[in-house]
């Protein structure tokens, strides 16, 4: 695990990077897209394009720009080039003035370079270089993230890289890299040898799958084939021996029996060979295959009835095959293990880059506060989100006493995420960030622990949005009448169903604008809208939750909540 974060640390350290345009020159964008992942599979399918960044634009959409021309030639250049099908009849120039931020730009190692040679450890994932055995880990991997739901073949097709493009954008924000593929192989390892995966291989009925012997027992029976329930009743496996005609009932049955229960209709396969039957609804799974062979069949069963059971039971179904099959493992002397070792030799290159030695003893001296600010847990890795001006400068970061670490920042943004090998507290709680932005006039609650040293408790204060957008126009703001002191910063923004809508950044100074219109402003404060966190968050492969919850909170139930999400961030 140690291992892994490391590892993360190393890929996702990149921030996003603000927008900073040529004077006189516009953006040649040829896409837009509305989600991040929708933009690198684009990017992707057309390499020919040769796109060189990816904008946030205010809309939500990622636009994607190959270069930038002279704003004043821009529609004679881009005629030209749509009549010689350089770029997409509908391309044309921004001017910028509708970005948000620069999400990735080809110079920024969060994406492969595109003259990166295909086997260096920062390249885009090329699975030519890997054998059978890793290819198959890396299908279980995906199986046991619930990415993939083909067949544990080691033949790497369109779905297997689909598979694995959808999980790299979900962990990191971005297409897969060789090293992506080498901490996927090696949490695959650990997962396998903490569950005890084994290979189940019955000779009689000539089937083999993959199962998971520490969290499941075998039934024992005198029936033949296999039986197997999880110990915690999350998931089961049955085998049997029937003839053509039952199993085929039992298909029938099946699928008249549960489409009741399920709001999505089954999935069907129906061949000379095998029939597939298989519903999925949320955490619930049910799978059935017979395959045929003359007038008998064999056929296998597999359900999941909770969240616990569908990793398992997906990679039982992927596993399960006629005849025999190896033991899914790193191979210690494939390419996937060869990249691990150069991603660990990198880390402790840049540890070693940034020693000195001294003929002198070094003097220890007892840290002191410097300062301090608010956050919050966003996920149950006990990730911490907060300003990045509450932890530029700091020598070290605590939490109730625990050492943290940035592992993302933009000072533009004004946001940052701190995370240590500790993980979450126990007693601690995560808030889902909201799925709709805050209204305006709408009710919010801000938590934070507000001049420190005075006040040692946890503050909560009440107001609502007075505006959706910040000073000087600013979209990634919002304006909020909730009272806020120095300390707040980097504290939830939360609406009255707990979930959050923007996180602290400032308060107005109200002695500036005093000598500057005469008026003492009142109640004038600001977040980073709620979405704006989400992004940054996903472009930098941090995990967190969405909610659209629709059943407010008691007063005092949401300052409980808070109480146990919110934290003190104390810079040192």
């Amino acid at each position: 695990m140690r291992l892994l974060v490391f590892i993360f640390l190393l890929i996702s350290s990149s921030a996003a990077m603000a927008v900073d345009f040529p004077e006189g020159r516009c953006a040649v964008v040829v896409a837009s897209r509305p989600t991040l992942a929708e933009a690198h599979d684009y990017r992707l399918a057309h390499q020919d394009q040769h796109i060189s960044e990816i904008f946030l634009s205010e809309n939500g959409w990622y636009a994607m720009v190959v270069d930038y021309i002279a704003a004043d030639d821009a529609d004679f250049i881009l005629a030209q080039r749509k009549d010689r099908n350089l770029i997409p009849s509908d391309s044309y120039c921004s001017t910028g003035n509708r970005y948000v931020t620069r999400i990735w730009s080809e110079t920024d190692l969060r994406l492969p370079s595109p003259s990166a040679p295909p086997g260096d450890l920062f390249a885009e994932f090329d699975a030519r270089s890997l054998n059978l055995y890793e290819k198959r880990l890396l299908q279980g991997a995906l199986a046991l993230s619930l990415d993939y739901d083909g067949r544990l073949d080691g033949q790497w097709g369109k779905g297997s890289q689909a598979a694995l493009e959808q999980w790299a954008a979900r962990e990191f924000g971005m297409l897969p890299l060789n090293l992506h593929a080498s901490v996927l192989a090696a949490w695959a390892a650990a997962q396998i040898e903490e569950d005890g995966w084994i290979t189940y291989y019955d000779a009689g009925m000539r089937f083999s799958l993959e199962i998971p012997y520490n969290k499941a027992r075998i039934v024992d029976g005198n029936l033949q084939g296999l039986e197997l329930i999880a110990n915690d009743g999350s998931f089961s496996a049955l085998v049997r021996p029937m003839t053509r005609d039952a199993a085929r009932r039992v298909h029938a049955d099946m699928v008249t029996s549960l489409a009741q229960f399920f709001s999505e209709p089954p999935y069907l396969v129906r061949k000379d060979t095998f029939w597939v039957t298989a519903f999925a609804d949320g955490a619930r799974l049910v799978y059935q295959r017979s395959d045929f062979d003359g007038g008998s069949a064999r056929t296998a069963f597999f359900r999941a009835d909770e969240e616990a059971g569908q990793a398992p039971a997906n990679l039982m179904i992927a596993s399960y095959r006629s005849g025999s099959q190896t033991d899914l493992s790193l191979p210690e002397d494939g390419r996937l293990a060869d990249y691990l070792l150069e991603a660990l030799a990198q880390m402790e290159d840049e540890k070693n880059s940034g020693e000195t030695l001294s003929a002198e003893p070094e003097q220890k001296q007892p840290a002191a506060r410097a300062a301090s600010g608010s956050g919050f847990y966003i996920n149950a890795d006990g990730n911490i989100m907060t300003n990045a001006h509450v932890v530029e400068g700091c020598g070290a970061l605590k939490v109730a006493g625990r050492t943290q670490s940035v592992i993302a920042i933009d000072t533009k943004l004004d946001l940052a995420v701190l995370g240590s090998d500790d993980g979450l507290p126990k007693v601690a709680d995560v808030l889902a960030f909201a799925t709709a932005p805050a209204r305006l006039n709408s009710d919010v609650t801000v938590a934070g622990f507000p001049l420190n040293g005075l006040l040692s408790t946890l503050n909560v204060t009440r107001g609502s949005v007075s505006a959706l957008k910040g000073m000087d126009d600013n979209v990634t703001e919002l304006q909020i009448t909730a009272p806020v002191q120095a300390g707040n910063s980097g504290g939830p923004i939360v609406d009255r169903y707990g979930q959050v809508v923007g996180v602290v950044v400032s308060k107005m100074d109200g002695l500036y604008v005093a000598d500057k219109t005469g008026d003492l402003p009142q109640n004038v404060n600001f977040g980073v809208r709620g979405g704006i966190a989400r992004i940054f968050a996903e472009a930098n492969g941090i995990g967190f939750s969405q909610t659209a919850l629709d059943q407010p909170l008691a007063p005092e139930d949401l300052a409980d909540k808070l109480l146990k999400a919110t934290v003190l961030v104390e810079c040192y």
